[in-house]
Formats: C-alpha cells, structure tokens, sequence
C-alpha cells in the first residue's frame, strides 16, 4: 500500500509540472509571437513566466518522481546529494516566482496610485528590477545549500532567509 501511495502522489507532481511546462513555454511563446507590442509590464510577467517554467522542470527532480523504480529496489547513495541541489534549485526558482509575483502587485499598485509617474517611468527600471529579483532568488538558493551541508547555521539560515524573503 504504501510503494502505490508513494507512485499516486509522485504522479500527480509529474502530471502538475506537465501542466505547469506546457502552460509556461505557451505563454513564452505568445510573448515572443507579439514581441513588437509588448509593453515595459511585460518584463515582469516574461521573468515569471520563466520562473515558473523552472520550477515545473524541478519540481519532479526534488520530490524523487523521476525515480520510481527506485522506491521499490535499494536505494542509491549518491541520491542525498542530489536532492539537496535539486531543492536548491527549487527553493531558487519558487523564491524567484514568489518575488515576481510580489513585484508585480507592487507594479501594479504603484500604477494606480501614481499613474503619471508610472507613464514615465523607463524600461531601465523594470530590468534592473527584474535582475534584482534573480539576485535575490539565487542568494536565497545560496543559503539554501550552505544550510544544507552545514557550513551555515540552520537557525541563522532561518533568519537570513526571512531577511531576503
């Protein structure tokens, strides 16, 4: 019973980062389809678009679902090692997710209640505020694997990453 719970559950996060890689490389697709129109708010959601379509293709790797034959034989030893890069890479790409979501709301907010200001600002703003969200995002990660072989605190991974989140 418990090799089949394992398998339903390691199927439904296939079948989810399935959905979430076709969803994200068709809206990619759109963007780069009616690039000559995009607008500067379009960065934002490209970036989370991107951001999403790597957490889809990690998704599966860091829950194990693309070993489920080894759910049922021995384990492998060289397997810790890489499900701790690959949440790494996981809390990478949803930390960047989350924070271009954020940035999107507060986009949006700074639209309504300074409208001028927002017709003027440049593109130069938007793309420094989406290589400050990947910065961010990938610190995070950093902390992330740091905390995870020990060479930084867990307590002290708990606070620096509340600081960066």
């Amino acid at each position: 019973m418990y090799d089949t719970a394992i398998i339903v559950v390691q199927f439904a996060a296939i079948l989810e980062s399935l959905i979430i890689i076709v969803g994200n490389i068709f809206t990619i697709f759109v963007f780069w389809k009616h690039r000559n129109r995009l607008k500067r708010t379009s960065i934002l959601l490209i970036n989370l678009a991107v951001a999403d379509l790597l957490v889809g293709f990690t998704e599966p790797i860091a829950l194990g679902a693309l070993n489920i034959p080894g759910h049922f034989g021995k384990r492998q030893s060289n397997s810790a090692h890489d499900k701790n890069i690959s949440g790494a890479f996981q809390v990478t790409f949803s930390s960047a997710s989350a924070f271009f979501l954020a940035l999107i709301s507060l986009e949006r907010a700074y639209a309504l209640i300074w409208p001028l200001r927002h017709r003027a600002a440049s593109t130069s703003g938007y793309t420094y505020n989406a290589i400050f969200t990947w910065a961010t995002a990938i610190f995070a990660g950093v902390l992330t694997l740091l905390a995870v072989y020990d060479i930084l605190d867990f307590a002290h991974w708990i606070l620096a990453f509340r600081v960066v989140s």
